[in-house]
């Protein structure tokens, strides 16, 4: 089972990892081209805190599709054959704790306000 403080630190290992491969040269343009435009719309750690702490009623459309978008990225990242070795690794490491798909899609629900604040916890997500 995965904790908020894992959720967290998954979500925001993602973002270096999509950060690392928009500027890393051993991957395919296309592959870079694609981390930056899922960077447009994928939110970071402080953005889903600020979200926690003023009780938002769930993610915005932009930020659910950029959960998902990053999370096909992720898997892609792991099974190509082009993409180096040291990046199939951290991709291994921000899928372990990623949400599933569609996940955050409950958090929009009637009544599952309160659950924002449980879903992503900020405490322990690990060095920058």
């Amino acid at each position: 089972m995965t904790t908020p403080q894992e959720r967290m630190r998954a979500l925001k290992w993602g973002f270096e990892l999509m950060g690392a491969a928009a500027h890393n040269p051993r991957l395919d343009s296309a592959i870079r081209s694609r981390a930056r435009a899922i960077l447009r719309i994928y939110p970071y750690v402080q953005l889903l805190a600020a979200l926690r702490d003023r009780s938002a009623l769930g993610l915005p459309e932009d930020f659910q599709r950029g959960l998902d978008e990053a999370r096909e990225f992720f898997s892609e990242l792991r099974t190509s054959d082009r993409t180096p070795e040291d990046v199939k690794q951290h991709a291994v490491y921000v899928q372990r704790h990623y949400p599933t798909p569609g996940s955050w899609r409950w958090l929009s629900l009637p009544g599952a306000r309160h659950l924002l604040r449980e879903w992503f916890e900020l405490s322990d997500t690990g060095p920058t």
